[in-house]
This record gives C-alpha cells, sequence and structure tokens, in this order.
C-alpha cells in the first residue's frame, strides 16, 4: 500500500520541465522588450532634439461662459491620442464672436453676437516639438501645421481650435 501511496504522490507533483523555461525565457524577452520600445527615443535622439515652440490658436463661437477654462497654465491634451499638447501661455484674448449676415443690398455684414452669448478665444500654447522639411511634429510624432483644426481638452473643458501659427521660441 505504501507504493499506491508514493506512486500517486509523484503523479500529482509538479516538476519544473522545458515548457515551463521557454516561458520563463518569453515573459523575460517581454520585459526586456518593452525596456528598449520606452528607451528607443532617447536613443534615437528624438528627445534631445526637441525644442520649444509656440502654438498660436483660435477657437471660434464657444459659449462665454467656456471663455474663461481657456487660461494660463491650463494643460491641454489632444483628445483622440491624449497626447500632452502644451501649457497655455499669456494672456487670452476673448471677443464677441462675429457672424455675417446679408443686407437688403446683397452685401456682406460683420455683425457680433449679443453680449453674453458667443465669444472668440484666440491665444498661444507652449510645447516641445521638431520642425522638419516637411512640417512640424509636436514631441517629434504628431504633425501640426497652421490651418489644421485639433479638437483638444483640458481639466475643465473640450474644445477644438484652429491653429494660426507656430513659432519657434527664443532661447
Amino acid at each position: 500500500m505504501a507504493a499506491n501511496q508514493t506512486k500517486e504522490k509523484r503523479n500529482g507533483e509538479r516538476r519544473f520541465n522545458i515548457i515551463d523555461l521557454f516561458i520563463i525565457i518569453v515573459v523575460l524577452l517581454c520585459v526586456v522588450g518593452i525596456y528598449f520600445r520606452s528607451q528607443i527615443a532617447e536613443w534615437v535622439g528624438v528627445e534631445k532634439s526637441l525644442e520649444e515652440y509656440s502654438i498660436s490658436f483660435e477657437v471660434s463661437e464657444i459659449r462665454y461662459t467656456s471663455g474663461k477654462y481657456i487660461a494660463p497654465g491650463n494643460e491641454v491634451y489632444i483628445q483622440n491620442s491624449g497626447m500632452y499638447l502644451g501649457t497655455i501661455e499669456g494672456n487670452c484674448t476673448i471677443l464677441p464672436s462675429e457672424m455675417y449676415v446679408e443686407n437688403s443690398n446683397g452685401d456682406q455684414l460683420a455683425v457680433n453676437y449679443p453680449k453674453d452669448t458667443r465669444v472668440d478665444v484666440t491665444g498661444q500654447v507652449k510645447c516641445m516639438g521638431i520642425a522638419k522639411a516637411d512640417g512640424f511634429y509636436l514631441n517629434g510624432t504628431y504633425p501640426l501645421s497652421p490651418g489644421t483644426t485639433v479638437n483638444v481638452y483640458t481639466e475643465m473643458l473640450n474644445f477644438s481650435f484652429t491653429i494660426t501659427d507656430i513659432v519657434k521660441n527664443s532661447d
């Protein structure tokens, strides 16, 4: 009866084998791969060549109550990727939005929205990027150019702005 108990005990034991070794090696290779992927941008020199830029923007026809949430010091992120865009700097200008109407002669006239309805906001975002021959790249990877409309968010507000200019900050 002792022989049967010993045989049953051996069958229930788990022993280290070649499959276990293979699994451990694969897990270690995954960890090393993740480390190399996170460091590759630095090794290639992308992060070292990033420079500070100011992106001028315009937000059109937002509610007048939303304008106060586009303020200096707010961090801005791109909506579809969550990528950090930069920090709003300087003073933002908030003006009543204009709409164009046609008068009885057929001429286009600029008319401001009534007070406490719609406003336009202009300002600048300080960011890091690279200017290449084919354009500006935010953080070295995300292409941006004047005339582009970007969906962004801050801690308090989701909105879209149009880039009006991208200028390298002087040292």
